[in-house]
């Protein structure tokens, strides 16, 4: 190393039209020291200057995070330039990094400050390395929330068409445009649903993992497209606990000495979607399946409030979408409710056998 450098690390704040970058090092195991902070185009051509720009100011015999923060979809074609140039990318929820300029008393935030804060925790943290998603969940993960929104504007025009309705002084042709409005909307949703349906048939181990673990009480296959795409097919969920924080179905709680017992309540801060698409498998499994029942009668026994209760069935239906499919074939093939005991911890992987298993389109059972 002829420069002495033994650190380094490039902090990117990203916004629509530009990104700042700063290139921080240290010649010593603690302090920093920021070089430079230049701003670039987020486009190709900008990527290409950052990179001419990288090279000439890096070491290369030591290793060069690139930190930025996740900012919507603005940050998402530069991660993936960089992750096809071989760079090593972590990109850090905003939360993290918020909390992390708050350790350091960083009082104003401008774009260069931002930028330099992060190229910071890239030097002192040990952060989990991004990987490009791959492009079926990316599009499975687009269609999923399409129909989302799209379900979400049929409600309200129902819910208005009624209001319509039941009024005193119902205008005919507001309620006409209604009915077209609500008859646009549900063939836009089938449409999306056909997309979908055409996607997952092109992989055929995707129609198949999703094929099997729709034989479990509840679980349709559109729930399980929902998780598969929000999660990346669970390609970087290390372990039951990592899954159930991201989706936001982790218990909090605040205690302190002998005076502070606040009750514990659900963080909420993980990936929404997730939650949404487990609540209605959730009620059907407490309807249906003996064990959730069980469950769910000994919780609201407990403390009597059924919403938590039913958030841990929504807890258990997504630890079930994940458990590995050899030991799912496993569990189902055992007494009901057998899911429920311990069992060890393992990551997602393996390839599921094939025998007897029916395409989606032949799949029939809880369509939700």
């Amino acid at each position: 190393m002829k420069t002495g450098i033994v650190r380094q690390s490039i902090g990117i704040d990203c916004a629509k039209d530009e990104f700042v970058a700063a290139f921080c090092c240290s010649k010593e195991l603690r302090g920093s020291d920021c070089k430079q902070t230049r701003a670039f185009k987020n486009n190709k051509q900008g990527f290409a200057r950052f990179m001419a720009w990288q090279n000439k100011l890096r070491e290369e015999e030591i290793a060069l995070p690139m930190v930025m923060e996740a900012t919507g979809v603005y940050h998402e074609q530069l991660a993936c330039a960089l992750f096809d140039g071989g760079c090593r990318v972590h990109v850090v929820l905003p939360n993290k990094a918020k909390a992390f300029a708050r350790s350091i008393n960083l009082r104003s935030v401008d774009d260069g400050s931002s930028a330099r804060t992060l190229a910071l925790m890239g030097m002192e943290r040990q952060l989990d390395a991004w990987e490009k998603p791959q492009e079926v969940y990316i599009r499975m993960k687009h269609l999923t929330r399409e129909r989302e929104d799209i379900q979400q504007a049929l409600a309200s025009a129902k819910n208005q068409l009624h209001a319509e309705k039941a009024g005193a002084f119902s205008n005919p042709y507001t309620i006409k445009r209604l009915k077209g409005r609500i008859g646009f909307l549900e063939r836009q949703v089938k449409e999306v649903e056909t997309d979908l349906h055409a996607l997952i048939r092109r992989e055929k181990e995707l129609e198949e993992r999703i094929a099997r673990v729709c034989t479990a009480p509840g679980i349709g296959w559109l729930t399980m497209t929902i998780i598969l795409a929000e999660t990346n097919g669970f390609h970087m969920v290390r372990n039951q606990r990592q899954l159930t924080k991201y989706a936001g179905l982790d218990v909090e709680k605040h205690d302190s000495g002998t005076s502070v017992h606040k009750p514990g309540r659900l963080s909420k801060k993980g990936n929404r979607h997730i939650r949404k698409a487990l609540y209605m498998p959730a009620l059907s499994r407490i309807r249906s399946e003996a064990k959730s029942k069980e469950f769910f009668k000994r919780l609201v026994s407990k403390h009597g409030v059924k919403m938590k209760a039913v958030a841990a069935v929504q807890r258990k239906t997504l630890v079930l979408a994940y458990t590995p499919l050899e030991e799912q074939h496993t569990l189902r093939s055992a007494a009901p409710g057998a899911c429920y005991g311990q069992r060890k911890r393992a990551a997602p992987g393996g390839c599921p056998e094939r025998a007897g298993l029916k395409p989606l389109s032949e799949n029939t059972v809880h369509q939700n």
